[in-house]
Parts: structure tokens; C-alpha cells; sequence
């Protein structure tokens, strides 16, 4: 995680441990035209597999997800992430994290 993000993380009172680097950003980007096509589940789940071997236990979306980009917002909720925050940065954004073990 970045210190900015730790900042930011800090004041939701979680109960996550950001100094022992078990916490993933993860910034996935998927064309519009491949949307819908399962790329976006195989690029989460591939993910997964390899954080989970290397020890994490959290998957946070770096720099959150725009509010406004509904397809992306279910897609995570779809996939296990919880909505965490909401907070603003050149609009309404949500923090959203995964634990993945």
C-alpha cells in the first residue's frame, strides 16, 4: 500500500495490519470491448492464486472505483469485494476490499 492510501485507510478504524505488506493494490483495467467476456474473472482469479502464495490476506482497489462506473462497481461487489468508504477525489469514489484468505 502507499502511504497515501494508508492515511486515507487509517481514519475507516479497520482492523488490518498495513505494515505487514499483506495488503495488495490491485488496479485492474479491461477494455470495452472485452467487458462481459470473463477476462476481467480470470485476471481476479489469477490474482488471487498468486497473492494467496505469497502470503497477503487482502486485496484493496487502488484508488477506490469511481462511483459513477456502475459496471465496474458490480462487477467487484459481484466478485466478494466490500465496499469500505466513500471519499472524494475528482468525484465520489468508493474504497473496496477483498479478503482472500
Amino acid at each position: 500500500m502507499f502511504d497515501y492510501d494508508i492515511q486515507r485507510w487509517n481514519n475507516y478504524h479497520l482492523e488490518l495490519q498495513y505494515n505487514d505488506r499483506k495488503i495488495a493494490c490491485f488496479a485492474p483495467s479491461v477494455s470495452d470491448a472485452a467487458q462481459n467476456s470473463g477476462i476481467g474473472r480470470q485476471l481476479l482469479n489469477y490474482t488471487k492464486q498468486r497473492l494467496i502464495e505469497k502470503g497477503f490476506t487482502h486485496i484493496m482497489l487502488w484508488g477506490g472505483v469511481k462511483c459513477e462506473n456502475i459496471p465496474a462497481l458490480n462487477f467487484y461487489l459481484k466478485n466478494g469485494f466490500k465496499i469500505v468508504a466513500h471519499f472524494d477525489y475528482q468525484g465520489g469514489n468508493y474504497d473496496m476490499l477483498l479478503k482472500i484468505v
